[in-house]
This record gives structure tokens, C-alpha cells and sequence, in this order.
């Protein structure tokens, strides 16, 4: 039984976009250095696999992730097969007026003292680079809707 600590991140969301529309961005992770200024790059190499890199203040960080469910428009679930240990979900929910998006993040370290000493300067990084690139997602779905709508 491991005795590691473990960082999560969970942030909520609503998007003025459907379930579908908000899904669909989110899947595209190829896309998500538009969205993210600290995410600089992210490549598929295999189906479903995609090696990514950010750069957080000063430091660099570089992953490997695999989709490991996709359930269209409803839940898409990533972890990590280098890198940080890390696995994830975004659950969408349909409500008036668009989307709820949920998103779940948790992570661990590979020893106990790091993560005691790195729990309190990554997870407001991490949060940070997701926020902003689900603040940027909610930005952009709901500019093509109002155009849409216009």
C-alpha cells in the first residue's frame, strides 16, 4: 500500500456551447497550445497517444499521455504513460445554456518527500495551465456561437 501523498485539481465550468461542440474541442489536445500559453507543444505519435511539453515558469516540463475513454459528447478519461503519474476526466453535462464541464485531475510523485515539497508549488501550476486553457476553450466555443447566432 503506498503511503503517497496525492495531489487533485478539480474545477467546474460552464460553457454556452453543446455537450458535442465542447467535446469536441476538448479532444483535439493537439490544439491545446492555442489555449494554453505554458502548454508550448503537443504531438500525436501513435493513435489515442500524444507526447506534450510546457514550459512553467522557467521550468520544463515534458509527458506523455494515451486517451484511455472517450465517450462522445460525455466523458473523455487521459493518464500518463511518462512523465509525472497522472490520470484525469472531463465529464460533460448538459444544462440549460450550454455545458457543465468537469474536470478531474490526479497526480503523484515518484517519492514521498517529493511530493510533501512539490505538492504546494505544481498543483497551482497545473491548475493554472488547465484553467487557462479551459478558460480559453469556453472563449473561443462561445464567440463561434454568438457568431453563429448572429
Amino acid at each position: 500500500v503506498s503511503t503517497h501523498l496525492m495531489a487533485i485539481i478539480k474545477r467546474t465550468i460552464k460553457i454556452a456551447a453543446k455537450p458535442e461542440d465542447v467535446f469536441d474541442l476538448i479532444s483535439r489536445v493537439e490544439d491545446f497550445p492555442k489555449y494554453s500559453s505554458l502548454i508550448t507543444y503537443v504531438k500525436k505519435f501513435r493513435p489515442n497517444r500524444y507526447k506534450w511539453k510546457a514550459h512553467i515558469n522557467g521550468l520544463w516540463f515534458e509527458w506523455y499521455s494515451v486517451f484511455v475513454h472517450r465517450e462522445k459528447p460525455k466523458h473523455i478519461s487521459w493518464r500518463s504513460i511518462s512523465g509525472i503519474k497522472s490520470h484525469g476526466d472531463y465529464w460533460l453535462q448538459p444544462v440549460e445554456g450550454g455545458t457543465k464541464v468537469i474536470f478531474r485531475m490526479e497526480y503523484h510523485l515518484p517519492s514521498h518527500l517529493m511530493e510533501r515539497v512539490l505538492k504546494y508549488i505544481l498543483t497551482p501550476l497545473i491548475d493554472r495551465v488547465f484553467l487557462e486553457a479551459l478558460f480559453n476553450i469556453k472563449r473561443k466555443l462561445e464567440n463561434d456561437t454568438n457568431k453563429v447566432a448572429t
